[in-house]
Protein backbone atom coordinates (compact mmCIF):
# COMPACT_ATOMS: atom_id res chain seq x y z
CA UNK A 1 0.00 0.00 0.00
CA UNK A 2 1.18 3.49 -0.49
CA UNK A 3 2.01 5.99 2.14
CA UNK A 4 0.05 9.16 2.66
CA UNK A 5 1.02 12.50 1.01
CA UNK A 6 1.19 15.30 3.11
CA UNK A 7 0.83 18.51 1.62
CA UNK A 8 1.24 21.93 3.14
CA UNK A 9 -0.40 25.44 2.28
CA UNK A 10 2.43 26.12 -0.24
CA UNK A 11 1.88 22.82 -1.82
CA UNK A 12 -2.08 23.57 -1.72
CA UNK A 13 -1.36 27.08 -3.09
CA UNK A 14 0.89 25.72 -5.90
CA UNK A 15 -1.48 23.07 -6.69
CA UNK A 16 -4.64 25.83 -7.01
CA UNK A 17 -2.83 27.69 -9.06
CA UNK A 18 -2.01 25.09 -11.60
CA UNK A 19 -5.90 24.51 -11.79
CA UNK A 20 -6.37 28.21 -12.12
CA UNK A 21 -8.73 28.14 -8.63
CA UNK A 22 -7.87 31.17 -7.55
CA UNK A 23 -6.87 32.51 -4.02
CA UNK A 24 -7.35 29.75 -1.26
CA UNK A 25 -9.29 30.80 1.77
CA UNK A 26 -8.61 27.79 3.64
CA UNK A 27 -8.34 23.94 3.12
CA UNK A 28 -8.73 20.80 5.42
CA UNK A 29 -7.47 17.13 4.96
CA UNK A 30 -10.58 14.25 3.92
CA UNK A 31 -10.68 11.01 5.69
CA UNK A 32 -11.95 9.33 2.82
CA UNK A 33 -11.02 6.00 1.19
CA UNK A 34 -8.04 3.69 2.05
CA UNK A 35 -6.25 4.04 -0.92
CA UNK A 36 -5.74 8.35 -1.71
CA UNK A 37 -5.23 11.03 0.04
CA UNK A 38 -8.04 13.84 -0.15
CA UNK A 39 -8.14 17.45 0.35
CA UNK A 40 -11.08 19.69 0.60
CA UNK A 41 -10.26 23.36 -0.71
CA UNK A 42 -12.37 26.61 -0.25
CA UNK A 43 -10.96 29.29 -3.25
CA UNK A 44 -12.12 32.65 -3.97
CA UNK A 45 -13.91 30.60 -7.16
CA UNK A 46 -15.88 28.24 -5.18
CA UNK A 47 -14.84 25.00 -3.57
CA UNK A 48 -13.41 21.72 -4.51
CA UNK A 49 -12.42 18.10 -3.70
CA UNK A 50 -8.61 17.45 -4.41
CA UNK A 51 -7.01 13.87 -4.86
CA UNK A 52 -3.67 12.82 -4.73
CA UNK A 53 -3.68 9.62 -6.95
CA UNK A 54 -1.76 7.18 -4.56
CA UNK A 55 0.64 4.67 -6.11
CA UNK A 56 -1.23 4.98 -10.07
CA UNK A 57 1.02 5.41 -13.05
CA UNK A 58 0.32 7.90 -15.61
CA UNK A 59 -1.67 5.04 -17.76
CA UNK A 60 -4.05 4.24 -14.92
CA UNK A 61 -4.77 7.83 -14.28
CA UNK A 62 -5.29 8.58 -18.09
CA UNK A 63 -7.44 5.03 -18.28
CA UNK A 64 -9.73 6.51 -15.31
CA UNK A 65 -10.12 10.28 -16.70
CA UNK A 66 -10.99 8.78 -20.48
CA UNK A 67 -13.62 6.35 -18.77
CA UNK A 68 -15.16 9.01 -16.76
CA UNK A 69 -15.52 11.24 -20.33
CA UNK A 70 -17.05 8.41 -21.61
CA UNK A 71 -19.59 8.43 -19.04
CA UNK A 72 -20.40 12.08 -18.45
CA UNK A 73 -20.94 12.45 -22.29
CA UNK A 74 -24.01 9.85 -22.09
CA UNK A 75 -25.25 11.48 -19.76
CA UNK A 76 -24.00 9.76 -16.43
CA UNK A 77 -23.99 12.28 -13.57
CA UNK A 78 -20.22 12.30 -13.01
CA UNK A 79 -18.30 15.11 -12.72
CA UNK A 80 -15.17 15.73 -14.78
CA UNK A 81 -11.94 16.48 -13.13
CA UNK A 82 -10.98 19.97 -14.17
CA UNK A 83 -8.58 20.93 -16.92
CA UNK A 84 -5.00 22.46 -15.53
CA UNK A 85 -3.38 25.09 -17.15
CA UNK A 86 -1.29 22.72 -19.33
CA UNK A 87 -5.08 20.43 -20.63
CA UNK A 88 -4.33 17.96 -18.65
CA UNK A 89 -6.88 16.78 -16.09
CA UNK A 90 -4.45 16.43 -13.40
CA UNK A 91 -1.21 17.35 -12.33
CA UNK A 92 2.37 15.92 -11.85
CA UNK A 93 3.88 16.80 -8.46
CA UNK A 94 6.97 14.78 -6.98
CA UNK A 95 5.84 11.78 -9.00
CA UNK A 96 2.36 11.88 -7.89
CA UNK A 97 -0.78 12.76 -10.04
CA UNK A 98 -2.95 15.33 -8.22
CA UNK A 99 -6.71 15.83 -9.57
CA UNK A 100 -9.29 17.95 -8.88
CA UNK A 101 -12.83 18.01 -8.91
CA UNK A 102 -15.25 20.23 -7.96
CA UNK A 103 -16.87 20.08 -4.94
CA UNK A 104 -20.81 18.85 -5.15
CA UNK A 105 -23.53 19.45 -3.47
CA UNK A 106 -25.53 16.15 -2.09
CA UNK A 107 -25.71 13.52 0.85
CA UNK A 108 -24.38 10.18 1.88
CA UNK A 109 -25.66 7.19 3.65
CA UNK A 110 -24.37 4.58 5.67
CA UNK A 111 -25.14 0.70 5.73
CA UNK A 112 -27.79 2.02 9.16
CA UNK A 113 -29.54 4.85 7.11
CA UNK A 114 -29.81 3.01 3.47
CA UNK A 115 -33.53 3.02 2.36
CA UNK A 116 -35.55 1.33 -0.18
CA UNK A 117 -35.91 4.00 -2.17
CA UNK A 118 -32.18 5.06 -2.06
CA UNK A 119 -31.48 1.33 -3.36
CA UNK A 120 -34.22 1.63 -6.23
CA UNK A 121 -32.44 4.61 -7.31
CA UNK A 122 -29.26 3.11 -7.55
CA UNK A 123 -30.60 0.10 -9.40
CA UNK A 124 -31.94 2.76 -12.28
CA UNK A 125 -28.53 4.16 -12.31
CA UNK A 126 -26.51 1.46 -12.50
CA UNK A 127 -28.99 0.16 -15.74
CA UNK A 128 -27.96 3.19 -17.37
CA UNK A 129 -24.09 2.49 -16.75
CA UNK A 130 -24.29 -0.61 -17.86
CA UNK A 131 -26.01 0.40 -20.94
CA UNK A 132 -23.36 2.96 -22.13
CA UNK A 133 -21.19 0.38 -20.75
CA UNK A 134 -22.12 -1.90 -23.66
CA UNK A 135 -20.92 0.92 -26.02
CA UNK A 136 -17.38 0.83 -24.39
CA UNK A 137 -14.76 0.62 -27.41
CA UNK A 138 -11.21 -0.95 -27.45
CA UNK A 139 -9.29 1.58 -25.32
CA UNK A 140 -11.41 1.15 -22.79
CA UNK A 141 -11.84 -2.69 -22.50
CA UNK A 142 -9.23 -2.85 -19.67
CA UNK A 143 -9.84 -5.48 -17.32
CA UNK A 144 -9.94 -5.53 -13.65
CA UNK A 145 -7.10 -5.68 -11.26
CA UNK A 146 -8.82 -8.04 -9.21
CA UNK A 147 -9.12 -10.89 -11.54
CA UNK A 148 -9.78 -14.39 -10.36
CA UNK A 149 -6.04 -15.01 -10.58
CA UNK A 150 -4.89 -11.80 -8.96
CA UNK A 151 -7.05 -12.00 -5.81
CA UNK A 152 -5.63 -15.98 -5.30
CA UNK A 153 -2.56 -14.52 -5.47
CA UNK A 154 -3.41 -11.84 -2.57
CA UNK A 155 -4.38 -14.33 -0.65
CA UNK A 156 -1.78 -16.61 -0.50
CA UNK A 157 0.30 -13.29 0.49
CA UNK A 158 -2.49 -13.05 3.73
CA UNK A 159 -2.32 -17.03 4.13
CA UNK A 160 0.40 -17.42 5.55
CA UNK A 161 -0.30 -14.61 9.00
CA UNK A 162 -0.57 -16.69 12.19
CA UNK A 163 -2.91 -14.46 13.69
CA UNK A 164 -5.34 -16.20 15.03
CA UNK A 165 -8.09 -13.29 14.17
CA UNK A 166 -7.48 -14.65 10.90
CA UNK A 167 -7.47 -18.14 11.31
CA UNK A 168 -11.78 -18.70 10.49
CA UNK A 169 -11.05 -15.70 7.20
CA UNK A 170 -8.48 -18.12 5.61
CA UNK A 171 -10.39 -20.89 5.92
CA UNK A 172 -13.12 -20.13 5.02
CA UNK A 173 -12.03 -18.36 1.83
CA UNK A 174 -9.66 -21.14 0.84
CA UNK A 175 -12.27 -22.99 0.28
CA UNK A 176 -14.83 -20.46 -1.39
CA UNK A 177 -11.88 -19.56 -3.71
CA UNK A 178 -11.40 -23.23 -4.51
CA UNK A 179 -15.64 -23.11 -5.23
CA UNK A 180 -15.09 -20.33 -7.84
CA UNK A 181 -12.52 -21.52 -9.17
CA UNK A 182 -14.92 -24.51 -10.30
CA UNK A 183 -17.52 -21.91 -11.37
CA UNK A 184 -15.03 -20.08 -13.88
CA UNK A 185 -16.85 -21.78 -17.37
CA UNK A 186 -20.26 -20.23 -16.08
CA UNK A 187 -18.19 -16.46 -15.24
CA UNK A 188 -16.58 -16.32 -18.42
CA UNK A 189 -19.93 -16.54 -20.23
CA UNK A 190 -21.01 -13.41 -18.08
CA UNK A 191 -22.08 -10.99 -20.75
CA UNK A 192 -19.11 -7.60 -20.05
CA UNK A 193 -19.01 -4.22 -20.60
CA UNK A 194 -17.95 -1.04 -18.47
CA UNK A 195 -18.55 -1.29 -14.89
CA UNK A 196 -18.14 1.57 -12.34
CA UNK A 197 -16.34 -1.63 -9.92
CA UNK A 198 -17.26 -0.04 -6.69
CA UNK A 199 -20.07 1.64 -6.35
CA UNK A 200 -20.59 1.46 -2.72
CA UNK A 201 -22.66 4.32 -0.40
CA UNK A 202 -19.28 6.59 -0.13
CA UNK A 203 -19.20 6.44 -3.97
CA UNK A 204 -22.47 8.31 -4.43
CA UNK A 205 -24.48 11.94 -3.38
CA UNK A 206 -28.07 12.12 -2.54
CA UNK A 207 -30.48 14.41 -2.47
CA UNK A 208 -33.51 13.30 -0.30
CA UNK A 209 -34.22 9.53 -1.94
CA UNK A 210 -32.92 10.42 -4.89
CA UNK A 211 -28.90 9.34 -5.72
CA UNK A 212 -27.28 12.53 -7.67
CA UNK A 213 -24.19 11.78 -8.56
CA UNK A 214 -21.95 9.05 -8.15
CA UNK A 215 -18.24 9.40 -7.65
CA UNK A 216 -14.93 7.69 -7.90
CA UNK A 217 -14.09 5.25 -10.75
CA UNK A 218 -10.66 4.36 -10.20
CA UNK A 219 -12.11 0.73 -9.88
CA UNK A 220 -13.74 0.72 -13.43
CA UNK A 221 -12.84 -1.47 -15.79
CA UNK A 222 -14.23 -3.81 -18.63
CA UNK A 223 -15.81 -6.59 -16.36
CA UNK A 224 -19.12 -8.38 -15.88
CA UNK A 225 -22.48 -6.82 -15.31
CA UNK A 226 -23.77 -8.60 -13.19
CA UNK A 227 -20.62 -9.10 -11.28
CA UNK A 228 -20.96 -5.23 -10.79
CA UNK A 229 -24.80 -5.58 -9.57
CA UNK A 230 -23.60 -8.16 -7.03
CA UNK A 231 -20.99 -5.88 -5.59
CA UNK A 232 -23.80 -3.24 -4.98
CA UNK A 233 -26.17 -5.71 -3.29
CA UNK A 234 -22.90 -6.78 -1.29
CA UNK A 235 -22.32 -2.83 -0.08
CA UNK A 236 -25.86 -1.14 0.13
CA UNK A 237 -28.31 -4.77 1.16
CA UNK A 238 -26.77 -5.35 4.35
CA UNK A 239 -26.98 -3.07 8.10
CA UNK A 240 -26.57 -5.55 10.76
CA UNK A 241 -27.97 -8.29 8.91
CA UNK A 242 -29.04 -8.83 5.39
CA UNK A 243 -31.72 -6.74 3.73
CA UNK A 244 -34.01 -8.07 1.64
CA UNK A 245 -35.98 -5.23 0.97
CA UNK A 246 -33.11 -3.69 -0.37
CA UNK A 247 -32.09 -6.12 -2.87
CA UNK A 248 -35.61 -6.32 -4.39
CA UNK A 249 -35.19 -2.95 -4.35
CA UNK A 250 -32.35 -2.85 -6.44
CA UNK A 251 -32.75 -5.75 -8.70
CA UNK A 252 -36.62 -4.01 -9.69
CA UNK A 253 -34.90 -0.21 -10.01
CA UNK A 254 -32.20 -2.13 -12.21
CA UNK A 255 -34.82 -4.29 -14.10
CA UNK A 256 -36.77 -1.68 -14.72
CA UNK A 257 -35.05 0.50 -16.18
CA UNK A 258 -33.44 -1.96 -19.21
CA UNK A 259 -36.98 -3.02 -19.39
CA UNK A 260 -36.43 -7.09 -18.02
CA UNK A 261 -37.87 -9.38 -16.15
CA UNK A 262 -35.11 -10.40 -14.27
CA UNK A 263 -31.40 -11.15 -14.16
CA UNK A 264 -29.76 -14.65 -13.82
CA UNK A 265 -30.35 -15.85 -10.24
CA UNK A 266 -27.76 -18.08 -10.42
CA UNK A 267 -25.05 -16.56 -11.92
CA UNK A 268 -26.08 -13.77 -9.30
CA UNK A 269 -25.70 -15.82 -6.66
CA UNK A 270 -22.02 -17.06 -7.50
CA UNK A 271 -20.69 -13.06 -8.16
CA UNK A 272 -22.37 -12.22 -4.49
CA UNK A 273 -20.32 -14.69 -3.15
CA UNK A 274 -17.50 -13.65 -5.39
CA UNK A 275 -17.79 -10.25 -4.42
CA UNK A 276 -17.87 -10.61 -1.05
CA UNK A 277 -14.51 -12.85 -0.97
CA UNK A 278 -12.87 -9.97 -2.97
CA UNK A 279 -13.33 -7.78 -0.31
CA UNK A 280 -12.92 -9.49 2.50
CA UNK A 281 -9.55 -10.36 1.37
CA UNK A 282 -8.50 -6.96 0.34
CA UNK A 283 -9.94 -5.70 3.73
CA UNK A 284 -7.65 -7.92 5.15
CA UNK A 285 -4.82 -7.21 2.99
CA UNK A 286 -4.97 -3.46 2.80
CA UNK A 287 -6.64 -1.95 6.33
CA UNK A 288 -6.30 -4.95 8.92
CA UNK A 289 -2.84 -6.21 8.18
CA UNK A 290 -1.46 -2.93 7.68
CA UNK A 291 -3.20 -2.30 11.00
CA UNK A 292 -5.61 0.63 9.73
CA UNK A 293 -8.87 1.69 11.29
CA UNK A 294 -10.89 3.11 8.75
CA UNK A 295 -14.60 3.56 9.66
CA UNK A 296 -16.71 0.38 7.68
CA UNK A 297 -13.76 -1.10 6.57
CA UNK A 298 -13.38 -4.05 8.88
CA UNK A 299 -13.13 -7.28 6.71
CA UNK A 300 -15.21 -9.15 9.23
CA UNK A 301 -18.25 -6.81 7.68
CA UNK A 302 -17.64 -9.14 4.06
CA UNK A 303 -17.24 -12.15 6.02
CA UNK A 304 -20.41 -12.34 6.99
CA UNK A 305 -21.83 -11.20 3.46
CA UNK A 306 -19.73 -14.41 2.28
CA UNK A 307 -21.20 -16.60 4.97
CA UNK A 308 -24.66 -15.54 4.35
CA UNK A 309 -24.73 -16.50 0.37
CA UNK A 310 -23.02 -19.56 1.06
CA UNK A 311 -25.75 -20.79 3.36
CA UNK A 312 -28.26 -19.68 0.20
CA UNK A 313 -26.51 -21.81 -1.87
Amino acid sequence: MSSRTQLDDLAIRQIASAFELGYVRDWRPVAAGTINTNYALHTEVGAFFLRVNEGKSLSEVLYEVAVVEHWAANEVPTPLPLLSQAGTRFVLREGKYISVFPWLPGSQVDSMTIGVSHCQSLGRHMARLHRTGRQANGKLQVDSRYSESHLRELFETIATSEDPVLAKAIALLREELEWLASQSATRASLERGLIHGDLFPDNVLIEGDTIVWLLDFEQACYGTLIGDLAVAVNSWCFAEAFEPARMQALLEGYCSELGIEGVDKDALHIELRASAARFTITRISDVYLPGLKVQGKDFRRFLMRLAHWRAQA
